[in-house]
């Protein structure tokens, strides 16, 4: 059986104790209705669309339990219950949470130097005045970049954290006194510099 999300709509500030969403819910291809959460603590509710959208409801549901069943933390134990539709579809939510933060993350790769141990948890930033590519693109700008990366390896960067940027060019990292498992492993090619060119120098820090 295949349960999808679609048209899913989160809010940020409205989550407090738990995500506040709205979305479609699909099964098998149909739409079933819609489910959707306050964000105040409270159990996800469904609402069907018509009276078959109720029994497609009913046979996920079903399905969900001949599930394995769900594993927490509790403590130090590690604890299971029996999966539920319910708990389904915060799974799903949270892997979309999860695939539009990355995107953004990823985004900010254009112009910050991004840093952490788990972006998922918490990560430190660096925005510079001019993009990456443009600072890679000739010999100062990458002198200026190769700079930036070693004041903050040697600055802000905690035991166990890497740069994640993708879009730096290894070996400008290298030369920044980065050992590789201090960085993540670069998906871009390395660029023949151009003319050097003046560029600002100025950059600032900030830890989310």
């Amino acid at each position: 059986m295949k349960i999808e999300l679609r048209r899913v709509e989160y809010s940020e500030r409205m989550s407090q104790k738990t995500s506040a969403f709205t979305a479609d819910l699909y099964v098998d291809g149909r739409k079933a209705g819609t489910v959707s959460n306050t964000g105040r603590g409270f159990i996800t509710s469904f609402e069907p669309q018509d009276p078959r959208g109720w029994e497609l409801i009913q046979k996920a549901n079903a399905w969900c339990k001949e599930l394995p069943p769900g594993v927490y933390r509790d403590g130090s134990e590690e604890r299971t219950y029996v999966m539920t539709l319910e708990d389904y579809v915060d799974d799903l939510l949270d892997e979309y949470l999860k695939q539009r933060f990355r995107r953004e993350l990823e985004r900010s790769f254009r112009q910050h130097i991004v840093f952490g141990a788990d972006p998922d948890e918490s990560y430190g930033s660096v925005k510079l005045v001019n993009p990456v590519e443009a600072l890679c693109s000739d010999e100062n700008g990458r002198m200026l970049l190769t700079s930036c990366l070693a004041e903050i390896n040697s600055r802000f960067m905690q035991e166990g954290e890497r740069i994640l940027n993708s879009n730096i060019p290894g070996a400008i990292l290298k030369a920044a006194g980065l050992q590789e498992r201090q960085y993540v492993k670069p998906a871009i090619a390395e660029a023949k510099p151009r003319t050097p060119k003046r560029r600002s120098g100025k950059w600032k820090s900030k830890r989310i």
